[in-house]
This record gives C-alpha cells, sequence and structure tokens, in this order.
C-alpha cells in the first residue's frame, strides 16, 4: 500500500515531477502489440490495481482541472481506462463543463446537482462518471464539445473550442503541433507528430543535432539536413524551418495508415528503428518512392 499516494504535488518542474513519479509507482514499460517501442507505463494503484498510462495522459486532466498532482491524475486516467473513454476529450469536456457553469450558462438543474468548480476533486470524478452512463450533462457532453453545445445554447456555442470538430488537448507545444492538425487531416496533433521537428529542432542544441545526424538517426529527406544541423532560432522565429518537416510528417503517416504500417516506429520516435521509412512503407505497398 503507499501511503503517500495521496500526497498533492506543485508541478514547478513537471519533468522532475513524473520522473520521481514513475520511480516510485512504474513496475514496468508496455507497448502495443508486437511493438518494441514500450512507451507506455505501467503504474501500481494502492488497491492492487494497475493503469496503463502513455505521456500527455498523465496530465491532460490537471491542466483541464487546475489540479496539480500526478496521483489524483492517474486515479482520473484510470476511471477513463475502466469506462472505455479518451483522456484527452474527456479532460476537454470536464474544463469545457466547468467553464460553462461558472459563467452561468449552465447550473445545477443541469448536472443533477452538482456544483462544478476548478480544483475540486469530486467534480472531476463524477464528471467522468457522468459523461459515461450518459447522466444529466454527462449525456449532452458524450456528444462531444461541438453538438454538446449546440445542445447546450444560451451562447455555449462561443466557449466551445475545439480542432475541426475534435477537443483538443488543454495546452499547444509548439507551432509545429499546431501546423499538423490544421493542414492535416488528423485534428489530433499527437496522433501525427514526430520527434525531429517537435522537440529535436527547439529543445536540443546544434552539437546534438549534429551528432544525432552522423550517428544515423535522421529519417528525413537528404535536403533537410542542413535545417536540422545549422543555429536554429526557435519555432517562434524560424517557424518557415517547420513546414517541410511537416508536410513529410503526413505524406509519412498517410501512406503508414494506408499500408498498416504504425507510424510510431516511422519516425515518431527519437531512436526510430526504422531509418528509410518512406522508403520502406512504398516497398511494402509496392509503389514507386
Amino acid at each position: 500500500m503507499h501511503e503517500n499516494y495521496e500526497e498533492e504535488l506543485i508541478l514547478e518542474d513537471a519533468e522532475k515531477a513524473l520522473i520521481d513519479f514513475e520511480s516510485a509507482y512504474k513496475t514496468r514499460s508496455a507497448s502495443c502489440f508486437n511493438c518494441g517501442v514500450g512507451c507506455k507505463s505501467i503504474i501500481s494503484l494502492p488497491e492492487g490495481e494497475y493503469a496503463c498510462i502513455k505521456c500527455q495522459s498523465f496530465f491532460n486532466i490537471m491542466f483541464a482541472i487546475k489540479i496539480y498532482d500526478i496521483h489524483f491524475s492517474v486515479r482520473c486516467f484510470k476511471l477513463c481506462e475502466n469506462y472505455g473513454l479518451d483522456v484527452i476529450s474527456t479532460a476537454y469536456l470536464k474544463g469545457f463543463a466547468i467553464d460553462l457553469y461558472q459563467k452561468g450558462i449552465i447550473t445545477q438543474a443541469d448536472t443533477g446537482g452538482l456544483e462544478l468548480k476548478w480544483q475540486d476533486r469530486e467534480t472531476a470524478f463524477r464528471m467522468i462518471e457522468k459523461i459515461a452512463n450518459r447522466e444529466d450533462i454527462g449525456d449532452i457532453l458524450a456528444y462531444g464539445v461541438v453538438e454538446a453545445s449546440k445542445k447546450i445554447g444560451k451562447g455555449a456555442e462561443e466557449h466551445a473550442y475545439h480542432v475541426k470538430k475534435l477537443e483538443p488537448i488543454p495546452y499547444t507545444i509548439d507551432p509545429y503541433s499546431t501546423l499538423l492538425p490544421s493542414v492535416g487531416d488528423k485534428p489530433d496533433q499527437t496522433r501525427s507528430e514526430g520527434f525531429i521537428p517537435s522537440e529535436g529542432l527547439e529543445y536540443h542544441s546544434t552539437e546534438w543535432r549534429r551528432k544525432y545526424v552522423k550517428d544515423g538517426y535522421f529519417s528525413y529527406p537528404e535536403e533537410l539536413k542542413p535545417d536540422f544541423e545549422n543555429d536554429y532560432e526557435g519555432m517562434d522565429n524560424d517557424y518557415e524551418k517547420i513546414v517541410p518537416f511537416a508536410s513529410y510528417d503526413m505524406d509519412k503517416n498517410s501512406l503508414a495508415d494506408c499500408t498498416g504500417v504504425c507510424f510510431f516506429w516511422t519516425g515518431f520516435w527519437q531512436y526510430n528503428p526504422i531509418i528509410e521509412n518512406t522508403l520502406l512503407i512504398c516497398w511494402v505497398c509496392n509503389v514507386p518512392s
């Protein structure tokens, strides 16, 4: 039994907080079937159960409800996992409902008597159950933010932020991550991003990037190597440099979808196991490269 499992964390350093949390409660890494990446964490819960969590799922509910506590977030994730709910959409819908309640657009008459408040654990847990069981306001939220706002009316549409009718993640990482859903067919950028433009360009030094290329991990066309290796001003100032990377990722991921190849193996991961991914996909699909 983890006696301090409910200890609240103030995430001044989110990366360190997550590393410390996983050191204490992670039992092993896990993958989807037949994948060697192992990007999911199996988290041990106090009651003897386990949650299988990947990257952003640790933080979405925290940001949406404004409770900066990884322990709380894992419990919410486990509830979503049990009910078969998408954690990104569910987190956003909870925040959406609280926002409408605080603005007076919905009331306790709509929520079955539940007062919706920021930083309230009961609100967070009960809203997951209401959406899953289609209870009162949960029955409306289950349609998704766009349809729910139409059903609620009273100006709710003005507060229904979405990307092509899909609930967005509660934060935007960088211009690359917003460009992909803007011009691609996947409104959720987490289903289409690649490591090099989302992290390699922005957060690593010129020396690191050059070594990355030298060691043979660069998985983009040869003509993009100079843009990756040379000094970079940051995406806020040099955002045009990400355009060819984003274009390549969208084409590659579309090919992967068409051929049944998992795009996590074709460039998403930092040290991707498949280097010449487009050539490989074209070979599998038997089309000219």
